[in-house]
């Protein structure tokens, strides 16, 4: 989907109308493997849900300081609505299609579990670089930094995928990796 034309059917917002081809996709991938929702929660272990959020939190922190230390503008401040994208949206829609549809297929199609983390990984950071040719370029040297934080983010992501067997850690995860980038741009003009 990154290049079809999702401008020409745009509305006037930065809300992405190709989360519609995602939600779309998902529900396709869930139906020919036929996967209920339910059974993709998975099985969390409190304690090691807690490390593993501290973790990304702290990787986070780690990111957002680089930011600040490179000097990179980031557009974050430009999105609308920006708690629904950044919580609601990217967390639960690219989760679906990351470690839901796409990591599914890796499992079904019998891809080594330490191949198909690696493989999530780099689709997920790689679906973050079409933003370079649509933003504005004083933002292209945060989409390449942006592309290596996501892989990062998306191995631990699809690590957590792998061992619970659900998806609810990885959209935990996300949402508290990019709560801490909505509090830097409300808070420290991110």
């Amino acid at each position: 989907s990154w290049f079809f034309p999702w401008s020409e059917f745009q509305l006037n917002s930065t809300i992405s109308s190709s989360y519609l081809f995602d939600i779309v996709f998902v529900i396709a991938v869930f139906f020919f493997y036929r996967v209920s929702f339910k059974s993709l929660l998975g099985k969390l272990k409190i304690q090691t849900e807690i490390l593993r959020t501290i973790v990304v939190l702290s990787y986070g922190l780690v990111c957002l300081l680089f930011i600040h230390l490179l000097g990179l503008e980031t557009p974050f401040r430009y999105i609308d609505h920006q708690l629904i994208q950044l919580l609601i949206l990217a967390p639960i829609i690219e989760e679906f299609v990351f470690r839901g549809a796409f990591f599914l297929v890796g499992e079904k199609i019998k891809i080594n579990p330490q191949v198909n983390i690696f493989f999530n990984a780099c689709l997920f950071a790689l679906s973050h670089l079409p933003a370079i040719w649509i933003i504005s370029k004083e933002f292209h040297a945060f989409i390449i930094f942006q592309v290596f934080y996501t892989f990062i983010l998306g191995w631990l992501c699809a690590k957590g995928r792998k061992q619970t067997g659900g998806i609810l850690v990885p959209i935990i995860l996300h949402f508290a990796f990019n709560l801490e980038f909505l509090l830097a741009v409300k808070y420290l003009n991110l």
